[in-house]
């Protein structure tokens, strides 16, 4: 299966000059973990609602003064829509990452998620689909209530 069959083609993006407040209002309304930046038609970078936390929440910054470009991840990876899905799931676990913009023709296309790659049932290696799991740490609560 290819990258293009399963992206989701309903990109959410924002102008880097947009508020970090604006970003995860985004985020929010469209059930979301990631916008794209734009410059016109060009990916400058990506927010996710990890940087969200990281950079604004635990600095106890105010969401509505900081602008997006000032916390995006910049050098953004992408993957075409021929690429076939092991590819750009290796991508992901290679680079701990677990959203890629999807190009075709060299325009925006959509984007991919490792929760788009889990939830297809599309047959992965298993060291793949572990590296994949891996992404999404989880805490194990080993007694509630005692």
């Amino acid at each position: 299966m290819l990258v293009g069959a399963l992206m989701s083609k309903n990109v959410k993006t924002l102008e880097r000059t947009a508020s970090v407040k604006e970003a995860a209002q985004l985020m929010k309304e469209y059930k979301i973990s990631s916008v794209l930046i734009l410059d016109g038609d060009k990916v400058e970078g990506i927010v996710t609602d990890r940087d969200i936390i990281c950079n604004i929440v635990a600095a106890d910054k105010q969401s509505s003064r900081v602008k997006v470009e000032d916390i995006m991840t910049r050098n953004v990876i992408a993957v075409t829509d021929d690429m076939p899905i092991e590819e750009a799931a290796k991508i992901m676990t290679e680079n701990k990452i677990k959203t890629l913009p999807v190009f075709s023709n060299g325009k925006l296309a959509g984007i991919i998620t490792a929760t788009d790659i889990v939830a297809s049932g599309v047959r992965l290696e298993e060291t793949v689909l572990a590296s994949l799991a891996n992404l999404f740490p989880v805490q194990r609560v080993s007694s509630v209530g005692s």
